[in-house]
């Protein structure tokens, strides 16, 4: 849903892409990838973290334990927790609606849920439950109402939007009003204010129909922040990109990720702090020993050994993209183990490969990203000031990154990959990688 490819598509009156062969794909082993496949079936549910998606309420179930950890930004990244989080959480939902699973092509993970009955509500059940990174959006703008949120994922969903920019716009947009630097002349005279969950399905109409105000926010928060005098404190962006509601004060090494990830933050530059803390499941830990990560680290910390800790574990989603892999079923917490997909590469190419081969894999990738972005001229690897200002409310209340533990950080990662001061690969770092053509 991220990084704008939407938007490329929609410039150009691009719907959908279609593409149909009547050639066969040829597998190099297909026994032994159909042993994985059969292993995966039986076993899966065994893994905690793959029992809940396929769980009735799926990510979506996690919204109000999340909030509860004070691990869930709320009204546009002052607060971590909204003690009304339960009644838009998916378990909520799924008490009320049915769902049903439905599975991804040659999967039975159950992620995706459909729900029929969504129809009495007049909304598609074909965009069955709400996604987790949409669902927070909504949670972020204090809004309380299932029917609200149901409406929400459906506009989400029908226009192609992305749910975590546009709960970000939003977020943005009401603390505009609150602050008197957007006004009711702007916005077609929709009152905008916290919680108001119809007023916000007006105003998104207005960004769908890029009407008065909605046509700039409809370029994101950047952009509007650079037309809106005083507001540039509001726009929760990195390089351009609006940042996810996974609460980088209370995992700060996500929150590292968010700043020194070349395309912008997302929620999976890094698995999660606190899947590694020191109450989190023993199996995680020894899922992610293979990349050298064994020891337990506090989430809200951003000490040296965080900064390895994401150095090593960073390139873990990168190969998984490089892959195709589903990040809901392999490692590091999901069910399948690195070895497995060693395996199955191996088993799908016919090549001799390695994890050493496939991290090498993912951290070329993100290294390829980087000089890109140094080429646009995307160099800057902040965070917004907010992060370094207390939580509000909750249970983390008070906690806050430091902004020279942060500085340094930043520094001493770019040190371990390779990256002069100002972040830009060298020439040994990218001999290793071999792309040592794209040396400027």
């Amino acid at each position: 849903a991220r990084g704008g490819v939407g938007a490329v598509m929609g410039s150009k009156n691009l719907k959908a892409l279609c593409v149909k062969g009547t050639g066969d794909i040829h597998v190099a082993d297909q026994g032994k990838l159909r042993a994985l496949s059969e292993y995966f079936i039986k076993h899966y549910l065994d893994n905690p973290t793959n029992k809940s998606q396929f769980g009735p309420a799926s990510n979506a179930g996690y919204l109000k334990a999340m909030s509860d950890q004070g691990l869930m930004s709320a009204k546009n990244f002052h607060w971590s927790h909204f003690d009304k989080a339960e009644k838009i959480d998916g378990f909520t939902i799924t008490q009320r609606f049915e769902p049903s699973n439905v599975n991804c092509t040659n999967c039975y993970g159950g992620c995706k849920k459909r729900i029929e009955s969504l129809k009495d509500l007049g909304l598609s059940p074909g965009f069955g439950l709400v996604e987790l990174e949409s669902l927070a959006g909504i949670y972020n703008l204090l809004i309380d109402d299932m029917e609200i949120a149901l409406k929400i994922w459906d506009l989400i969903c029908d226009y192609g939007l992305d749910g975590t920019s546009l709960g970000n716009v939003l977020g943005y947009a009401v603390e505009c009003y609150q602050n008197g630097l957007v006004e009711k002349k702007d916005t077609e005279g929709i009152v905008l204010s916290w919680g108001d969950g119809k007023s916000i399905v007006a105003f998104i109409q207005l960004i769908l129909q890029r009407k008065g105000i909605g046509d700039l926010l409809a370029h994101g928060v950047q952009r509007a922040s650079e037309r809106i005098k005083g507001s540039q404190s509001f726009a929760m962006h990195v390089k351009g990109m609006e940042i996810p509601f996974h609460e980088p004060r209370t995992k700060q090494m996500l929150g590292l990720g968010y700043a020194v990830s070349p395309i912008g933050p997302y929620f999976t530059v890094v698995e999660h702090d606190t899947d590694f803390d020191f109450q989190a499941d023993q199996l995680f830990m020894d899922k992610v020993s293979p990349l050298t990560v064994y020891q337990r680290l506090e989430a809200e910390s951003l000490s040296d050994q965080k900064v390895r800790m994401f150095y090593l574990v960073q390139p873990g989603f990168s190969m998984l993209d490089a892959l195709c892999g589903c990040i809901f079923a392999f490692s590091p917490v999901r069910f399948f183990n690195y070895e497995h997909l060693v395996a199955i590469t191996s088993a799908a190419t016919g090549w001799e490969s390695s994890l050493f081969e496939l991290v090498k894999i993912g951290e070329k990738r993100i290294n390829m990203y980087k000089l890109f972005a140094l080429r646009e001229g995307i160099t800057d690897d902040s965070l917004p000031q907010r992060f370094f200002e207390p939580i509000e409310n909750g249970p983390k209340k008070g906690m806050k990154i430091d902004k020279n533990e942060f500085q340094k950080a930043v520094q001493l990662y770019y040190k371990m990959a390779g990256w002069n001061q100002k972040g830009e690969p060298t020439y040994a770092k990218l001999l290793e990688l071999g792309l040592t053509e794209f040396y400027q």
